[in-house]
């Protein structure tokens, strides 16, 4: 045998005690075997006291010796354990695992291990052993010493701990808003999957960056300010807006709060913060805010297109009633009839901006059915309707070749195509006109991207901000109408967007998506021109 195996002949407990007490315990070990003699009461003594139980077996793995320690630990008495097998503390899973190590006790390994008991009341208890074979002066194996530590409360509380982490852990990558912590100087050492989805990084991709990377250089002096005067100074911040760009370089906007993480002596070690996309709370605002304006139109309407021909009408009305009281002779008659034709006209006026108003409404509804539209066609029969305009104006039409096809109803695509067009015959003033109809191609799979532009003076710079809002008077025609307005309504209902903007003329670009796979419009859908 090695030395070792020597020295665990020698030092059955091995390091089971505290050196300087190791020859006393194991002394003391061996006082269940032989009568209590002078002196070995200093050692049972000894062995009592020990905070840890010790319990020791024979080579069949029946209980030679246990300190009291260890028979409370298991709500014995001493004399009950005596004799008995070790298999008897444990249940058939335990009688596999404890017959494993004695196996190794046998070959002279010592070893550190965890293992369950059974209580005198049937519960169980977790264990932390020390244990070493005994061998005999020839080296056979006679048993095996254990140290024994009652780790149960320890393991409880560490699976109460490993519950709660993965409730909370689960919470935090279950939370729609993005959560970041950083260090003080602002490296981001941890996030969940919603803040990678937000700005397209993966987790090793965003561990290398800093809040301050992702986020737009004059944002930079606000946020430290917030972070010296409201982070450290009293712990959290106030909720305050700010942008960050996302992996492709698109910037968008955030709620953000952020708060202050200490170490045990109270210094700041990190912050945590709660970011949330308001993109979509953003585009709502400025939806609401275009709702408003067009709402101010239709006031505008309402008081002033609207009250003009009621005014002639009910006046025409008076008229009419009093030319006929009076003799009916050739002058009255004819008096009769111009204001009958002034009622007639004016009423059609209104019956035409009441018919404007209920495009619009019908415009930006909801197709209950589609179908595959050839825009071809339908651009085909805008240019026939307006055939008339063109040909006294002389514009000289260009159109692609191929404009593709769109899901989509049918009437709407109509409308989109036939306001767009009508505005680039009413408004181009060259004098060699040209009208240009231009399929763009797909920005990706179900999104059409069209351009519709004329080479006129194009669109007054005053004018740009507001060519979409109805009722807008159109600064050099000084004309008001809903066609653009319409053709917006219509291209926001199929999740895309317009633009209007000068180039050698007045451009309308925009795109519409499939509408069986409607989805938001991409924020870089455009490019400059």
């Amino acid at each position: 045998m090695s030395n070792a195996d020597d020295k665990t002949r020698e030092d059955p407990l091995g390091d089971l005690v505290p050196e300087p007490h190791r020859e006393e315990a194991a002394s003391a070990s061996e006082l269940s075997r032989r009568p209590a003699e002078n002196g070995d009461d200093k050692y049972r003594t000894l062995v009592e006291n020990l905070n840890e139980g010790i319990w020791a077996i024979d080579e069949n793995a029946k209980t030679t010796f246990v300190n009291k320690l260890m028979a409370d630990m298991l709500g014995y008495t001493v004399d009950e354990m005596l004799g008995k097998s070790l298999f008897d503390f444990m249940d058939e899973h335990g009688v596999e695992l404890a017959n494993r190590n004695i196996e190794r006790r046998r070959q002279g390994i010592k070893e550190h291990h965890e293992f369950q008991f059974l209580k005198k009341d049937g519960k169980r208890i977790f264990t932390s052993l020390e244990t070493s074979p005994v061998f005999d002066e020839n080296g056979d194996y006679t048993g095996a010493l254990a140290a024994v530590l009652d780790v149960t409360q320890q393991r409880e509380l560490e699976k109460k701990l490993e519950e709660s982490e993965r409730k909370y852990r689960g919470l935090y990558e279950s939370m729609k808003d993005g959560v970041v912590f950083t260090d003080m100087d602002g490296s981001i050492l941890d996030t969940n999957q919603a803040f990678l989805d937000m700005l397209g990084y993966t987790a090793e991709e965003v561990r290398r960056l800093t809040y301050q990377d992702l986020t737009p250089e004059k944002w930079h002096g606000l946020e430290a300010d917030i972070v010296e005067n409201q982070v450290r100074a009293t712990g959290f911040s106030r909720p305050y807006e700010k942008e960050y760009v996302k992996k492709g370089g698109t910037v968008f906007p955030v709620d953000a709060r952020v708060w202050l993480i200490e170490d045990e002596q109270g210094n700041p070690v990190g912050m945590w913060g709660i970011m949330r996309d308001i993109t979509e709370r953003r585009q709502a605002e400025e939806a609401l805010e275009r709702a408003n304006i067009e709402l101010d139109g239709y006031a505008h309407t309402v008081s002033h297109d609207l009250r003009a021909p009621l005014a002639n009408i009910v006046l025409a009305n008076y008229t009419l009633q009093e030319l006929l009281k009076g003799p009916q002779t050739d002058e009255t008659k004819e008096t009769i009839f111009d204001t009958a034709e002034i009622i007639s006209r004016n009423s059609e006026q209104i019956s035409t901006l009441i018919g404007d108003l209920l495009s619009l409404a019908e415009a930006g509804q909801k197709p209950r059915e589609v179908s595959v539209v050839d825009v071809s066609d339908v651009v085909r029969a805008v240019l026939e309707e307006r055939s008339r305009e063109i040909k006294e104006k002389g514009i000289l039409v260009r159109v692609d070749e191929r404009l593709g096809e769109v899901t989509a109803h049918p009437t709407q695509m109509y409308q989109l195509f036939s306001n767009l067009i009508g505005n680039a015959i009413n408004h181009n003033d060259s004098p060699e006109p040209v009208l240009q109809i231009s399929y763009l191609g797909d920005i990706e799979a179900g999104m059409h991207r069209y351009l519709v532009r004329d080479n006129g003076s194009g669109i007054p710079p005053e004018d740009t901000d507001n060519i979409f809002i109805p009722f807008f008077k159109k600064g050099r025609s000084g004309d008001s109408g809903i066609g653009l307005a319409t053709a917006e309504t219509i291209v926001r209902v199929y999740d895309g967007e317009i633009r209007a903007y000068n180039d050698n003329g007045a451009c309308f670009e925009f795109a519409v998506r499939d509408f069986a796979h409607s989805k938001p419009v991409p924020q870089d859908l455009y490019r400059e021109p």
